[in-house]
């Protein structure tokens, strides 16, 4: 993508839907593409529009010439930075992650990043050890026996130290619908 917007010609930046459309001639899948962005990235579009022009070829200038390295540029500003082990790829990565987390759905993700299989989406994508733990409340609170044990659990705290479950879940099974064990 990063190589697309340094080859793309006319005028990509479309301040008033909020992305920088690509045409399929400079796109690596050949698909024409929008690249959107938030509201940061456009303050700081908007921000440099007011001082110097932005060049229609190109999206990525420096000093009126175009970037010709990401790479190289990325690499002088994380040495100033004083970053160590990342590489632009890792954004992706962040992102992809990231709006995951966030509940995205997985095809506007892919949308949004490029990646047009589900093993590419998977590459990108990170699972960490909070993850399986989310996952478990939100089942825990979204399902029929995640409720049933909270209204459970809640009668047995309304009655201030039961000592016997057996007579509260005898009177709450009806209610819930919780099954006896046989």
């Amino acid at each position: 993508m990063i190589g697309s917007l340094q080859r793309e010609s006319g005028n990509p930046y479309q301040p008033q839907e909020g992305c920088l459309k690509l045409d399929a001639d400079h796109t690596k899948t050949r698909e024409p593409r929008r690249v959107y962005f938030g509201r940061e990235v456009k303050e700081i579009l908007e921000r440099l529009a007011r001082v110097r022009h932005i060049s229609p070829k190109f999206v990525f200038t420096y000093k009126g010439s175009p970037v010709k390295s990401i790479k190289t540029a990325l690499g002088t500003a994380l040495e100033k930075a004083k970053i160590k082990d990342f590489r632009l790829h890792d954004l992706r990565h962040t992102f992809v992650t990231n709006a995951r987390k966030a509940g995205v759905d997985r095809t506007v993700i892919m949308k949004l990043t490029g990646p047009r299989t589900l093993s590419m989406f998977t590459r990108y994508n990170s699972v960490d050890q909070a993850d399986p733990r989310q996952a478990l409340k939100l089942i825990r609170r979204t399902s029929a026996a995640g409720r049933r044990i909270r209204l459970l659990q809640y009668y047995c705290r309304s009655k201030k130290g039961v000592g016997n479950i057996s007579e509260p879940l005898k009177s709450l099974a009806p209610r819930v619908g919780l099954e006896p064990t046989t």
